[in-house]
């Protein structure tokens, strides 16, 4: 609420403004947490429909997927991101080191200004989304869509096919 406040208020795709933004709704929740230990992952997508700029923090991604492959994609900051692939199912692969109300202040990611194509998809996704529908599988759901709905109907498929072996984590995707 406090980033889309900001932003809401004062439109930008500065650099430091976002920062700003960022650091901002960090302080709100170390203020709110009321004892509760609060971790927020986000990401925030800022375009004029010409360039894109983006930030992040924790483990949520973007995609940017240009001519069926990802062009660009955040880091998750988390211990999956760290570990070699044969230990990403490690029980602490999801532990976040850095993300939006930790008591130190956070690693933000901020990239350059990103010019846009006709026909770019840009994909917000929770690790519930990623660690379900891997990237191949993603990449061959977008080129095989005719319409976005298709898209994400058919990678929720993905994800709940998993249901019955495995627990299946929170999962959002724009």
């Amino acid at each position: 609420d406090s980033i889309i406040r900001d932003f809401t208020e004062a439109p930008t795709m500065g650099k430091g403004t976002l920062r700003r933004y960022l650091l901002r709704a960090h302080t709100e929740l170390l203020k709110q947490r009321a004892g509760m230990h609060l971790k927020v992952a986000v990401v925030v997508a800022v375009t004029d429909y010409r360039t894109l700029r983006y930030c992040h923090v924790g483990n949520s991604r973007l995609y940017l997927i240009r001519n069926a492959r990802i062009l660009e994609q955040t880091k998750d900051q988390s211990l999956t991101q760290i570990l070699l692939d044969e230990a990403a199912r490690h029980e602490e692969r999801n532990n976040l080191y850095s993300f939006l109300g930790e008591r130190g202040k956070p690693e933000i990611q901020i990239s350059r200004k990103k010019k846009l194509e006709a026909g770019d998809l840009l994909i917000q996704l929770t690790r519930g989304v990623w660690e379900q529908c891997g990237e191949q599988e993603l990449l061959r759901i977008v080129n095989d869509a005719k319409e976005t709905k298709d898209i994400l109907d058919q990678v929720e498929d993905c994800i709940l096919m998993e249901q019955n072996s495995r627990s299946i984590d929170n999962y959002s995707m724009a």
